[in-house]
């Protein structure tokens, strides 16, 4: 049985952004971010890592928002002035679908196969 969610705890706001491609002058991609919704949020940490030599510590984040049809790992979330990089995004009620969504994010960005080569 999933567990039971309150509207309640929906009180962040967080900003989802599209990711687009510009071309300069010279025919430079470059990677813009548009603002799509902002919408209602509970935000928990699931896991993290301390990169003691580097000074840094990385928390690993669920944002829980209403479904929201077309949402795709290729999005951002802001929240706070932060970017979250999302690394999945899963259906946690599969008895009651497309009410809620977790979205499994990151402050760093997940590595992408497909740009590695």
């Amino acid at each position: 049985m999933a567990k039971k969610r309150r509207i309640g705890r929906l009180r962040h706001r967080v900003t989802i952004q599209r990711r687009s491609a510009e071309y300069d002058e010279v025919g430079q991609v470059t990677e813009t971010y548009t603002d799509v919704a902002t919408v209602a949020a509970a935000i928990s940490v699931y896991g993290g890592r301390n990169l003691a030599q580097q000074g840094v510590a990385e928390a690993s984040l669920i944002v829980t928002i209403r479904a929201l049809a077309g949402l795709t790992p290729y999005e951002q979330l802001r929240w706070r002035g932060e970017t979250l990089y999302i690394g999945a995004i899963i259906d946690p009620d599969p008895d009651h679908p497309n009410r809620w969504m977790d979205i499994y994010c990151s402050k760093e960005p997940f590595i992408d196969d497909a740009d590695e080569g």
